[in-house]
């Protein structure tokens, strides 16, 4: 049985997304936002699947070319499908902290494939939800979900206007703010962190001054070889497990 998950906001704009798991998720997840589903290319056993859950959600199917589906979806990686969705759907902040679970606050996170591997990792991690700035940070788009394999519609995600004013709100609720920063002696594998903890991660250009100077306390990730740093995805995949263990030990 297909289980339809609560709506966020009423914002019915249409855009379409790409690639199997994608399309399966968002079926799964939240089918009343997906129209359409259009196949192209030759079918495969995981396609077939998905075109089936879809006419078991009552979701018109229609097949079309490879480059009519380039065209619609802006992309090569469609995966031979592609379904029209009402836009993303963000959550108010104040749902995200009243969860009481770890947070991960996202600045300058302009990569769409960082962005959403983030996004993955932090569902696979049990995070509570993702805060991201309207500024300086890519919204939810189709590469993004594409990128966390769906897993946009399994986590709550809020867009603030203000990120700084965000975490003092965070800060109110009862939040800890730990911001991972590549300058701070303190490993986050040594340091205390308490609960709940939202932490701060930023993109290759790092944390901005002024988001890490409101945050409680700040970590590195210590780097033993001889490279300067991580990929965003990954040091923050490590960050956000380390969260996870203090919490369990």
């Amino acid at each position: 049985m297909v289980m339809k998950a609560p709506r966020r906001v009423n914002d019915r704009r249409e855009r379409w997304i790409h690639g199997i798991h994608a399309v399966e998720r968002r079926l799964r997840a939240q089918p009343d936002t997906v129209s359409t589903v259009l196949l192209a290319g030759r079918s495969s056993p995981r396609r077939n699947a998905v075109a089936e859950l879809a006419r078991s959600c009552g979701v018109e199917l229609g097949q079309t070319d490879e480059a009519s589906l380039r065209k619609r979806t802006g992309s090569d990686a469609h995966q031979g499908i592609a379904a029209l969705v009402t836009a993303f759907e963000y959550s108010p902040l104040a749902e995200l902290s009243g969860s009481g679970r770890p947070l991960l606050v996202l600045d300058r996170m302009n990569d769409p494939h960082n962005l959403g591997a983030l996004i993955r990792t932090a569902v696979a991690a049990g995070f509570g939800g993702v805060v991201l700035p309207e500024r300086g940070t890519s919204p939810i788009t189709a590469a993004v979900e594409k990128a966390a394999s769906g897993a946009v519609n399994d986590i709550p995600i809020s867009r603030v206007v203000n990120l700084v004013r965000a975490l003092d709100q965070l800060a109110e609720s009862g939040y800890w703010r730990l911001a991972l920063t590549p300058r701070q002696s303190g490993s986050i594998f040594e340091i205390e962190i308490p609960t709940p903890v939202a932490l701060v991660l930023g993109g290759e250009s790092g944390v901005r001054r002024l988001v890490a100077e409101h945050c409680d306390f700040a970590a590195q990730i210590p780097l033993l070889g001889p490279i300067e740093s991580l990929n965003a995805s990954v040091a923050g995949a490590v960050a956000m497990y380390e969260v996870v263990r203090r919490q369990q030990c």
